[in-house]
């Protein structure tokens, strides 16, 4: 890393001093409009602001070693460069994990992430995020460590405030204006802000992201790290006024395995005929996020329910239920089995939730939302299929399994099962 003579110090800090004076062009958001603040040298600041820590100017920053993969600590603002990703991610974890994929796959990789979430010991670091300069998840990275995990402190866990002290190579560059997208690791979401000391144009903090088309492309300065909010926290948030809405995605439906309804067992010698009255009930149900099954609160209930309709022209039920009278036959010593296979409807879609402030860095979120239930027909497909009876069903059924019985035994049932 090169050392800035003087004269350079002098042009940079009357740099600054001209950005600050300058008429402010019209802001395209996030924040008040305002010239790009240059980023300092390093060895100009008289305090540097890293995560919840402040260091004073002359602390020793580790020099890169060579490369354009980087791993920056939040905790004291030392920088460590490598020739390769794999490297890079080796040093980040302590050596844990040593043989990482390429740059892009780990952004998707679950396996990848679920080895970087693991919690470490005490006194290690914790990956907050891998950044690239590349939109795609592509290019030099930054790896991003702190002291821990973020936590659910309603406050910002790790940050860094001028990428213009991280250096990007033992050449003298620095990160300032290189990053364009980036992946939140140990539940960590990032906010991305044009320029340092987080001000000018911010973006939401997210996961997973990218700078798009916004002036954050080729242009971040200082970034933050966020806890990242359950599904469920942030569809709490509804409750107390955020303005929430949903927006299916896709809906299919498709023809569901036999659900049983009735059994009847026959204990005579000869074939036994009657007609049996069933009903069944199925209930919709609801999936919000990957894992985490609930029931929706009434007014998200019916702003889904709403959404449903507008988009598909048809009501959406919470509970189905079918009912025939069916005449059955049933062979000598034999179980018969009446099942029926109606069809189900698939709903994927978000919610659009806006808390009233930003909410862990963000002023938008999109939670999941996977439905199903069962559509109302007229005639519900019957499927009858018949056995003979075991040995263990003859005497819990037909009096110790002689076939003394006259009649014909029925059972309604309400379990799936695939015949």
């Amino acid at each position: 890393m090169s050392t800035f003579g003087m004269p350079a110090a002098v042009e940079a800090v009357e740099a600054v001093e001209a950005a600050d004076s300058a008429p402010a062009p019209p802001s395209p958001g996030g924040g008040a409009g305002r010239a790009k603040r240059v980023a300092l040298p390093l060895l100009l600041a008289a305090m540097v602001t890293a995560g919840s820590s402040v260091i004073p100017a002359g602390t020793a920053v580790a020099a890169p070693t060579g490369g354009n993969h980087c791993v920056v600590n939040t905790e004291n603002g030392s920088t460590t460069c490598f020739g390769g990703f794999q490297d890079a991610v080796s040093f980040a974890t302590d050596g844990r994990v040593t043989d990482a994929p390429d740059a892009t796959t780990a952004a998707t990789s679950e396996q990848f992430a679920q080895r970087l979430n693991q919690k470490p010991a005490s006194g290690t670091k914790a990956v907050v995020a891998i950044t690239y300069s590349g939109q795609k998840f592509d290019g030099d990275t930054l790896i991003v460590v702190a002291g821990s995990p973020c936590t659910a402190n309603n406050g910002v866990s790790a940050q860094l405030a001028n990428l213009g002290r991280v250096p990007y190579n033992s050449g003298g560059a620095s990160w300032n204006d290189r990053i364009n997208s980036y992946v939140g690791f140990n539940q960590c979401q990032t906010k991305a802000f044009l320029d340092v000391d987080f001000k000018g144009y911010q973006g939401d903090a997210v996961p997973t992201g990218d700078t798009g088309t916004t002036p954050l492309h080729g242009g971040v300065s200082s970034l933050q790290f966020f806890y990242r909010p359950g599904d469920m926290d942030v569809l709490g948030l509804c409750e107390g006024g955020a303005d929430c809405t949903f927006n299916p995605l896709k809906s299919s439906v498709v023809t569901g395995p036999p659900t049983l309804v009735e059994l009847a067992w026959n204990c005579t010698g000869q074939a036994q005929s009657t007609t049996v009255n069933w009903t069944k009930t199925f209930s919709s149900s609801n999936t919000v996020g990957v894992e985490v099954g609930v029931t929706l609160g009434f007014d998200l209930l019916q702003k889904f329910e709403a959404s449903v309709k507008a988009s598909y022209q048809h009501n959406w039920s919470e509970s189905t239920t079918f009912g025939q009278s069916t005449p059955i036959n049933v062979p000598a010593r034999s179980v018969g089995m009446l099942s029926i296979t109606p069809q189900t409807e698939t709903v994927i879609g978000l919610f659009n939730v806006s808390p009233k402030n930003q909410y862990y860095g963000s002023s938008h979120y999109y939670p999941s939302l996977t439905a199903t239930q069962t559509v109302k027909t007229e005639a519900v497909p019957v499927v009858w299929n018949e056995r003979p009876m075991t040995g263990d069903e003859k005497a819990a059924y037909c009096g110790g399994g002689g076939g003394t019985r006259g009649t014909l035994g029925t059972r309604t049932f309400g379990v799936t099962v695939r015949p």
